[in-house]
């Protein structure tokens, strides 16, 4: 034992330094906190850009807009969903329909996802398809007008 090792002290025999030390961690997990927020807003800041491309007709930055939304935060379902609808006016449609199916796994209770993937399934005439997204979508809002008359659209088309 050396000279001074009497004198030292484990963290527990110091409850002032114990509580820095929490509260240390509890700041550091604040700090994480605010860094995904900050992270989010951000995000939000690409989409809302990416709304605003869209509406003025830049569908090609709108598209990249909705993509630097989505490499911030994955789960960000709108910007999912609008991505698909962008790249739908390209003609790309796999990657459209893939984009409406990550967005419903994020949020599957998004009626209006699940009508533009009935739209889309019906253009590309899976109408079976298009038409059980209908039904999911008037399930979560049986209001959804839109979705009520592709729905019926769909129905008559398979019948013939």
């Amino acid at each position: 034992m050396g000279l001074f090792d009497k004198f030292k002290k484990s963290e527990s025999e110091y409850p002032l330094f114990k509580n820095c030390t929490e509260h240390h961690a509890k700041f550091e997990g604040q700090e994480k906190l605010e860094e995904i927020n900050i992270d989010h807003e951000i995000a939000e800041d690409w989409y809302n850009q990416g709304v605003n491309m869209g509406s003025i007709g830049k569908h090609a930055e709108e598209v990249r807009c909705y993509q630097r939304a989505l490499e911030i935060n994955p789960d960000h379902a709108k910007a999912r969903n609008n991505l698909a609808v962008a790249l739908g006016k390209f003609g790309k449609h796999d990657e459209e329909i893939m984009c409406y199916a990550e967005a419903l796994k994020i949020n599957p209770e998004d009626a209006e996802t699940w009508y533009n993937l009935g739209v889309v399934l019906m253009e590309t005439e899976k109408l079976y398809e298009a038409a059980e997204c209908f039904r999911k979508a008037l399930k979560i809002d049986r209001n959804f007008e839109h979705a009520a008359v592709a729905m019926s659209i769909a129905l008559s088309q398979i019948r013939e």
